[in-house]
């Protein structure tokens, strides 16, 4: 009961700062998400990369965090800049690579690079991506491996 009550300060506590010092409209608020990308909590991190203000200066900062939670919010952000998602499309998480292949400005050449993946959510979200074309959702589906008991049977033909 402690520990639920304490996660719920915290939330309340992001909340705040997220309130109080990034909205902002003034010049202040570049600052402000800089001390805020920096923060020690993962939570706050998050909170900066989900912010459609935030900097692009800043989300490449946020590309390099250690916490895979941060660095799916910077995939996943409008504003996320192709080089970026590039780094991340090589990453070792399934969420950030999720992430990436949902991202309307990945290129086509990542959606190609991610659609090679077996997890469901990553080819799932290059499917759905407005930039893959017919062709690449032609070879997913051709070239689509079945599965008998997680191991990789012959590509279907």
């Amino acid at each position: 009961m402690e520990l639920m009550f304490a996660a719920a300060m915290l939330i309340l506590f992001c909340a705040l700062l997220y309130t109080k010092f990034i909205h902002k409209e003034d010049q202040e608020s570049v600052i402000d998400f800089n001390r805020l990308s920096m923060s020690p909590e993962p939570l706050t991190r998050v909170m900066v990369a989900r912010d459609e203000e935030c900097p692009t200066d800043i989300l490449i900062r946020l590309s390099k965090d250690y916490h895979h939670l941060v660095r799916m919010h910077v995939a996943s952000h409008p504003k996320c800049p192709v080089d970026i998602l590039e780094i991340l499309s090589d990453d070792n998480h399934v969420m950030v690579l999720s992430e990436v292949a949902g991202n309307e400005n990945c290129p086509i050449h990542l959606l190609e690079k991610l659609s090679i993946q077996h997890y469901n959510p990553i080819r799932r979200n290059v499917v759905r991506n407005s930039n893959c074309t017919d062709a690449l959702r032609d070879n997913m589906y051709r070239y689509s491996y079945k599965w008998n008991n997680g191991i990789p049977t012959t590509p279907a033909n």
